[in-house]
């Protein structure tokens, strides 16, 4: 019976260790495939990319910028200033600052720069 109960409760610890480490779910607001819709739809790529799971928004970043660049009907100039506004994105979504979990607390550096410690 303990041995049973022990196999039961290691299992149990493995499976939500298993489910704990899935990569977060890409929900991008539509797949890359086309300059025109690429185009149409700019501004959701670059808040997805700004906005959303870092390593979707990445991936979907790199497939943005490759539809751009296999295209002939975009000049250099038109990649370029692309490509300046998706690494724009992705540096804006560093200086956003996350959501902190409540059981870690967040440190705060008032002015005269000592730091609190708040929940």
């Amino acid at each position: 019976m303990k041995k049973r109960l022990t196999l039961i409760l290691l299992l149990g610890v493995l499976c939500t260790n298993a489910r704990a480490a899935e990569p977060p779910a890409c929900n991008p607001p539509y797949e890359p495939s086309n300059v025109i819709e690429a185009t149409l739809r700019y501004s959701a790529a670059m808040q997805y990319i700004t906005e959303g799971p870092e390593a979707c928004s990445r991936a979907f970043a790199g497939r943005f910028v490759e539809v751009f660049r296999d295209s002939w009907l975009i000049s250099d100039g038109c990649l370029k200033v692309t490509i300046e506004d998706v690494n724009a994105a992705l540096e804006k979504r560093e200086s956003i600052p996350r959501k902190v979990s409540r059981d870690v607390p967040a440190v705060v550096k008032h002015a005269n720069d000592q730091h609190a410690f708040i929940r």
